[in-house]
């Protein structure tokens, strides 16, 4: 898989409504493409493997994990979901609308989606299973 390029797309009616939630508010707001690789051993790969739901894809669910561990916000456990970007890498929307519900009840947490966008977190002990490079372009 070619590095996940990642950024902001602008929700209207979270810049609109003005929200004090600081993770929609920095979603709402432009922020520069980032690319990175993510790199998982062939045991972690195996255990992650096996804890997967159904027929989801290992590259999608590492690509999830790596995304989060990117982009977790200063001072929290949480980072932003975006499932449009997820559905546009993917090619396919397989991931959004068939695993995410059993993927987060194994692998973490997620919060109910606003323009597309929610909050997620991973356990810890998948997280770190995960290694992430950023890619300078």
């Amino acid at each position: 898989m070619h590095p996940l390029r990642v950024g902001a797309f602008f929700c209207p009616s979270a810049a609109a409504q003005g929200s004090s939630d600081p993770f929609r508010t920095a979603f709402a707001e432009t922020v520069p493409l980032r690319s990175f690789r993510a790199e998982v051993s062939e045991q972690d790969a195996a255990y992650i493997q096996s804890l997967l739901p159904g027929n989801t894809n290992l590259s999608e669910a590492i690509e999830v994990i790596a995304y989060y561990n990117i982009n977790r916000m200063d001072g929290t456990d949480w980072a932003l979901y975006p499932s449009i970007h997820f559905e546009a890498y993917f090619g396919n929307t397989n991931f959004t609308h068939k695993y995410q519900l059993a993927f987060f009840k194994t692998f973490g947490r997620k919060t109910e989606e606003h323009c597309g966008v929610a909050r997620y977190c991973i356990f810890e002990n998948f997280a770190d299973r995960v290694n992430v490079t950023e890619i300078a372009d």
